[in-house]
């Protein structure tokens, strides 16, 4: 009786297959584990060298000599100030004041595929354990009415509310939170004011308000176009970043520096915002500019702008062959603001014989905002001054721009000197050299 082979060329090709898709399989397994290596490893470097150092400033921590704070990564996660990258890891950042510097280390555990050499490592200084920003939260909100601080109507018309828009630095948006008190009846002449008033969950307020004027006499016409530009409102007027080179700024509306922007008419615009300027890959230290911009379904458009720094973060000695490499610490010397803007940052690696220093020597205070009143009485023929200033006093750049929104009513000069041209209400924006804006209501009588 004859006897088949096991072997036959029909199986020996299927375990040829099996073996081939197993080593391809194998491949992608490994493939993956290297890529996502040298991914903690960057990620670990750009916490060290600008994620760290951006939350001790957006959470205003200040440590005395010889004290050092631990920060959990997850706490600068949720400051959305590092990617979702970080999510695969634990750790923390060590933050050192040494004789009036600050060293950052940082320490990972990501998965079971790199392993930060020194990780459970604690400092033998002092613990800082002053709270957070986030945790005292003693910031009001941001408040901002929607067109102007004073209105008239005429008698009988119909008055429609255009409403306030407001955020806050740790809750985002709480527009929907505003409240307003008082009426206004338009069948009786008479002077009504609104009251808007917002909380955050920390029990903060701010409150603005409105006057509105109800007069047979009322110059406003019922078919008036609309001239009264959007707000974008950001949620932490003072934010700034800093980014290493190789790295994108975030831009997102909930990010750092998180907006929204409302119309008195077309209501919440905030996905119309556009968003412009140097937002790309970024390969050259220096200071940038991002642009902000919305206009409503009339034309009206508001701008504004933000700075963020791209720094050197010392990524070349990582050795990616070692599952436990320390990629090195970051140094920043101490300024006496609490402003970023205003640091002296030196980043180095501890890992290398060779090491790339970055020290920023410029130091400039930026500006916050603008200090305007709310409305400006001027008659027709004569002029008035705004007496606008930068904010904070110390600002490095105390240059101002004035642009009327409806220069057949009012004039303005560079100077912040309006001359009243027609009976009416229009509006003057200022803006700061670095895009900080601040509306003023020009009465014209």
């Amino acid at each position: 009786m004859e006897v088949s082979k096991f072997w036959t060329k029909t199986k020996i090709i299927i375990l040829l297959i099996i073996l081939s898709i197993i080593l391809i399989v194998s491949g992608i397994i490994v493939f993956n584990r290297i890529r996502l290596k040298k991914e903690y490893i960057k990620l670990e470097n750009r916490i060290t060298n600008d994620a760290a150092p951006n939350y001790m400033t957006y959470e205003q921590i200040k440590l005395k000599n010889n004290q050092y704070r631990k920060i959990d990564i997850k706490q600068i996660r949720a400051d959305k100030l590092i990617s979702k990258r970080a999510d695969d890891c634990d750790g923390y950042v060590l933050v050192e004041n040494i004789s009036g510097n600050y060293n950052y280390r940082t320490y990972l555990k990501c998965k079971n595929i790199y392993t930060t050499n020194g990780y459970g490592i604690e400092s033998k200084m002092t613990k800082n354990t002053t709270k957070t920003q986030t945790e005292k939260d003693t910031e009001k909100p941001n408040i901002t009415l929607i067109g102007s601080s004073t209105m008239t109507v005429n008698l009988n018309d119909k008055f429609k509310d255009p409403g306030a828009s407001a955020s806050d630095k740790i809750d985002g948006d709480l527009t929907d939170k505003v409240e307003v008190t008082g009426t206004v009846d338009t069948t009786k002449e008479g002077t009504y004011v609104l009251t808007y008033k917002v909380s955050d969950k920390a029990g903060n307020s701010s409150s603005k308000k409105r006057t509105v004027i109800v007069s047979k006499n009322a110059s406003t016409k019922k078919d008036e176009k609309d001239k009264v530009v959007p707000v974008i409102t950001f949620k932490d007027e003072n934010a700034y970043q800093k980014i290493c080179i190789g790295d994108k700024v975030n831009i997102s509306k909930d990010g750092v520096y998180g907006y929204t922007a409302r119309d008195d008419i077309d209501g919440d615009l905030t996905d119309k915002v556009k968003v412009s300027g140097q937002i790309g890959v970024m390969n050259a230290v220096g200071d940038y500019t991002i642009n902000y911009s919305v206009s409503d379904k009339s034309g009206n458009e508001t701008t504004s702008k933000r700075k963020y720094s791209v720094i050197k973060c010392n990524t070349s000695n990582n050795n990616t062959n070692n599952t436990n490499s320390n990629t090195g610490t970051n140094t920043q010397t101490v300024a006496p603001s609490n402003n970023e803007n205003t640091s002296t940052n030196t980043s180095s690696s501890n890992v290398s014989t060779s090491t790339d220093i970055e020290v920023e020597t410029n130091i400039t205070t930026y500006p916050t905002g603008v200090n305007a009143p709310d409305t400006l009485y001027v008659s027709v023929g004569s002029t008035s001054p705004i007496n606008a200033s930068v904010l904070p006093s110390n600002a490095t750049n105390k240059t101002l721009k004035y642009k009327v929104i409806n220069s057949n009513i009012a004039s303005v000069d560079s100077n912040g000197i309006v001359t009243g041209k027609v009976v009416g209400e229009t509006r003057v924006t200022i803006t700061t050299s670095n895009g900080k804006t601040r509306g003023v209501i020009i009465i014209v009588e």
